[in-house]
């Protein structure tokens, strides 16, 4: 598998607590597929990002907080996603460049 390669692995669970207890950085990748919002809403209601949640689920207490963009508010509130932890503007940023890269 590809995750085995490169050293990285996925984890997929049906409680927004088990895949926050114990994590450094979390990484909120959007939704996407607009025709299936409602369905996916639904898929996902509980997982929205707060820091309550991540306090209580018992994330590090240094953890950060990462996003692909564009934000949706069902994903992440105001807190985390423009909090200290964020770190969505800078990896927007560094995004840019690399595109830019590729075009120049």
């Amino acid at each position: 598998m590809l995750s085995q390669t490169l050293g990285t692995w996925a984890n997929v669970q049906k409680s927004p607590e088990l895949l926050i207890a114990d994590r450094v950085c979390l990484i909120r990748i959007s939704m996407g597929w607009e025709s299936e919002k409602e369905t996916r809403l639904r898929a996902f209601e509980g997982f929205q990002v707060t820091e309550k949640l991540c306090r209580e689920s018992g994330a590090k207490s240094d953890w950060k907080f990462l996003h692909c963009l564009p934000r949706k508010a069902e994903e992440v509130d105001d807190e985390v996603f423009y909090g200290p932890r964020s770190h969505v503007f800078r990896e927007g940023e560094n995004r840019k460049w690399t595109i830019m890269a590729c075009f120049g």
